[in-house]
């Protein structure tokens, strides 16, 4: 979080505790992350300290199909539904109904949207920078291979 500029990330966690235990490196964390900063239009660190809930609550391809769909239905005013809103409430603030999403959503997979490529991509980017900030001695370092056999493995 301090390193996405978050002033407090003490007073961020406490706030919303449910992202402690969350990898901020991860690719689907990052990703998420970049698609609300995208879509709210704020910092890293607004979105750590005014809507920490929703880094949590939606999957990446759940809020890519739902950006999308959205944006196909012309509904760009409610983001905060997008991402908070459960099935049915969302589909209400669209204006849609579960058929038209349905068939929205199997004519157009998340994988195949080019905000989901987007996302991917600038996630990459993001993990390269912030693996290098980190101090040496805070890197990962390559994994090593597994000295120990499973008894099948053994018993061959």
């Amino acid at each position: 979080m301090a390193a996405c500029g978050v002033a407090d990330p003490k007073a961020a966690l406490r706030r919303a505790p449910n992202l402690l235990h969350f990898d901020y490196a991860a690719a689907g964390f990052l990703q998420r992350r970049l698609l609300l900063q995208r879509c709210f239009q704020l910092t890293a660190a607004q979105l750590y300290e005014q809507h920490p809930s929703c880094l949590s609550q939606i999957s990446v391809e759940r809020l890519v199909q739902r950006l999308q769909f959205a944006e196909h239905r012309g509904q760009e005013g409610s983001m905060q539904c997008v991402v908070k809103a459960k099935q049915e409430t969302f589909l209400a603030a669209v204006g849609a109904s579960q058929a038209e999403w349905e068939a929205w959503a199997a004519a157009s997979p998340s994988e195949a949207c080019p905000l989901y490529g987007w996302a991917q991509q600038a996630a990459a980017d993001e993990v390269a920078r912030l693996a290098a900030a980190l101090p040496p001695e805070l890197a990962q370092g390559e994994k090593r291979p597994n000295r120990f056999k499973r008894r099948s493995q053994v018993a061959d």
